[in-house]
């Protein structure tokens, strides 16, 4: 009996060691404030198939700003911000987002803005649009 006990620990515990936690982290450049932007122009990750760059245009409208999808090159000169992201997905009996950074660039120099991420490991994982809106959420705060 004593050694399922020990089998069943030792189980849990390596399951808590390599599920990991989840993670969001924010940083907005000091000088700037994100709210006062109105024009956002997301330029879609060549990999993109999933789904993300919707889920952030929906997500920047949701919030009243003005959004256009596009590549860097046909950026209109009205925007305020150009958006980029990054997102990982990681096989586990289905894909699933493990990572996503999005950050906000001035399209005039290129300097960032803001930028945010979210980790989720297998049994904490969430949809794009949850993501999404988790970090949105972290830079609009």
């Amino acid at each position: 009996m004593k050694i399922k006990g020990i089998n069943l620990l030792l189980c849990s515990a390596l399951i808590l060691f390599f599920s990991g936690c989840a993670k969001i982290t924010s940083e907005v450049s000091p000088d700037v404030s994100v709210n006062e932007y109105q024009n956002f122009y997301i330029v879609p990750s060549f990999d993109d198939r999933r789904g993300v760059k919707e889920a952030i245009s929906d997500d920047l409208k949701s919030r009243g700003f003005n959004v256009e999808v596009g590549p860097a090159i046909q950026m209109p000169e009205t925007s305020d911000v150009e958006v980029n992201y990054e997102a990982k997905w990681v096989w586990d009996n289905e894909y699933y987002l493990s990572d996503l950074i999005i950050s906000f660039k001035d399209p005039d120099t290129i300097s960032l803005i803001a930028s945010g991420e979210s980790h989720h490991p297998s049994l904490e994982r969430k949809p794009a649009d949850e993501m999404v809106g988790e970090i949105l959420d972290e830079i609009f705060h």
